[in-house]
């Protein structure tokens, strides 16, 4: 009986287990398969956010890179421009070149460029022609001499291109219009629509615009516009010459650019002006393009460039932040050698990709035929850069004649060392990457072995 008993309570205890097991595993399952259901529903969710997003123009796009243009805003094209659209257009998805400007006033012209249009089918990139209008006081009504004349300019320009066999991706018209003139521009864009509709028509805005109730009606009839962040109001003084590009501005204007909802690009500025003043101080002038201009005696001169860091935390920002309507960056203007006010390309290249350029100057030594040695200024870095002071160090020798130029100077220090110093002020001690100054000569009594410049 005993036995009988134990063994009983041993096989209930058993069963009772293997019960409680057997919910404990039931359970679990319908957890799993709550889990799944969850997780399938979850997932779907996602994709219908997807598809609502993908047939939904207000919400953002998918991720694409932000477009890099080039304006070619030359109007003749030089064999140092030739080769650099020949050299670099394939940096950039298209160029944006001009091609001619029309004036109103205070004389009635046309200026046409002729740009080689072989190099342009031959650079394989996308390319937009662009016509700059003058300030004009005309109400651009339809069948106005001079609406008729802006649509003859754009038509001979699309013609040109055509019978050269480049595509035009877009005509950008260019017009320097006061804010208060938007409603007439507006009326020239609807009939520049109607007579090239099948052209993609593209407008150069300034910032003020984007404040005028009349600009939503231009941005509409537009199939996009590019934003100019950049200008120079006329300076204060010699001392105070302003901003070409200021960063914190020009995102505030991006975002507000943003909120109109209309496709825009933003152009970026890679050049610089040359200021002129009086000698009393009062602003005389400025250049920012073509050949060295011949000012007044007495003139002091002073260069503002665009700076490479306001730029990159635009680029930077705008990346960041991908705004959904902005297609990309213009950048004014393309690179050539021989445009002194404008970065060269290792500089545009560093910011085309979000990066700081830094200058790198050093000052080399080499023996010319008369045995005296030239001194040569280089900047093998990426950015323009401003010289310090920098020591040469020989031994074995004597140093009996020496001579500075391009404002330069020289210490003699103990024993074979001399310091050489820029003297204050000097512009020509500013250099472009890539670009080489001398600054001077020294001459010994037998052949030296000069050491690496440093910098102090």
């Amino acid at each position: 009986m005993a036995s009988a008993s134990v063994g009983t309570a041993e096989t209930g205890a058993f069963a009772l287990q293997k019960d409680r097991r057997l919910r404990w595993i039931a359970r679990n399952q319908r957890l799993m398969k709550r889990a799944v259901i969850l997780l399938k529903l979850f997932l779907l969710f996602l994709l219908v956010c997807d598809l609502r997003a993908a047939g939904d123009a207000g919400v953002r796009k998918p991720f694409v890179a932000l477009t890099q243009r080039a304006y070619v805003w030359q109007r003749v094209w030089s064999p140092a421009l030739c080769r650099s659209v020949e050299a670099n257009a394939g940096e950039f998805t298209a160029l944006d070149v001009f091609a001619a400007e029309i004036g109103f006033q205070p004389s009635d012209t046309v200026v046409y460029a002729e740009p080689q249009w072989d190099l342009l089918n031959k650079s394989a990139r996308a390319v937009g022609l662009v016509i700059r209008i003058g300030s004009c006081r005309s109400r651009f009504a339809v069948n106005s001499a001079e609406t008729n004349k802006v649509v003859a300019v754009c038509r001979r320009t699309i013609e040109n291109a055509m019978k050269h066999g480049v595509a035009l991706a877009e005509l950008q018209i260019d017009y320097d219009a006061a804010t208060s003139r938007l409603k007439d521009y507006a009326q020239l864009l609807r009939v520049l629509r109607k007579e090239f509709g099948a052209i993609r028509i593209v407008i150069t805005v300034l910032p003020t615009w984007l404040d005028s109730p009349v600009f939503r009606e231009l941005a509409g009839i537009a199939d996009g516009y590019v934003l100019q962040v950049h200008s120079l109001t006329k300076p204060a003084s010699f001392d105070q010459v302003g901003s070409l590009c200021e960063s914190g501005q020009s995102i505030r204007w991006i975002r507000a650019a943003e909120a109109i909802g209309r496709p825009f690009r933003v152009a970026l500025p890679t050049y610089g002006y040359r200021v002129a003043f009086a000698s009393s101080g009062s602003f005389v002038g400025l250049q920012a393009e073509g050949p060295a201009r011949v000012w007044p005696t007495g003139t002091r001169l002073r260069e503002l460039w665009a700076e490479p860091a306001e730029v990159v935390r635009i680029v930077n920002t705008t990346d960041l932040e991908r705004p959904a309507h902005c297609e990309g960056i213009n950048w004014f203007r393309l690179p050539c050698d021989e445009d002194e006010l404008a970065w060269r390309w290792p500089t545009l290249r560093e910011v085309m990709h979000s990066k700081m350029p830094m200058a790198k100057l050093q000052v080399t030594a080499e023996r010319n035929r008369d045995g005296a040695y030239d001194l040569e200024l280089r900047n093998t870095g990426t950015g323009r850069g401003k010289a310090g002071a920098v020591r040469l160090r020989w031994s074995s020798a004597k140093l009996i004649a020496s001579d500075m130029i391009n404002g330069w100077q020289m210490d003699r220090e103990s024993g074979g060392t001399v310091v050489l110093r820029p003297l204050g002020g000097v512009e020509g001690a500013l250099l472009q990457p890539e670009e080489t100054a001398m600054i001077g000569w020294l001459r010994f009594d037998a052949e030296v072995e000069l050491s690496a410049a440093e910098n102090l």
